[in-house]
């Protein structure tokens, strides 16, 4: 709602809003057991893109791996949130090779070729996802 112009010689505008406008968006309560799409990135150690990959895939038995929930923020576009207790199924069930490798205190490449001889396959391709991740179940620790 306030708006000024600042330094009409350079033509430079400038946005000057609420403070309390601002720190009501930005702190935008999350409903109980669910966090941003890009928090649930970070935890898992994968970038938002792979997220949302993850969430257009299934689990064996057919349940999507992630259902992506949406939650208004204030006016804005609706912000994109996963179910905690989904992220840690999806962790429970599957290993990034870098975990696995830092678990063989190993170097991903070297743990990768590893699998790759006993037969392992990652759970899509690399041109599916930036990393490659593993069912737990299938793989020796």
């Amino acid at each position: 709602t306030k708006v000024e112009i600042l330094e009409p010689d350079l033509k430079f505008k400038g946005l000057l809003v609420d403070t309390l406008e601002i720190r009501k968006v930005i702190s935008c309560v999350k409903s109980p057991g669910f966090v941003w799409k890009s928090e649930a990135a970070h935890l898992l150690g994968l970038d938002t893109q792979d997220v949302s990959k993850l969430a257009d895939m299934r689990y064996t038995n057919g349940s999507p791996i992630f259902t992506v929930h949406f939650e208004e923020a204030g006016g804005l576009q609706p912000k994109q949130m996963i179910e905690l207790k989904d992220v840690h199924a999806f962790q429970s069930e599957y290993i990034l090779l870098k975990e696995y490798a830092a678990h063989l205190q190993q170097t991903p490449s070297v743990a990768s070729m590893k699998l790759k001889k006993l037969g392992v396959e990652a759970i899509a391709s690399p041109r599916r996802l930036s990393r490659k991740i593993y069912r737990r179940a299938d793989i020796p620790l």
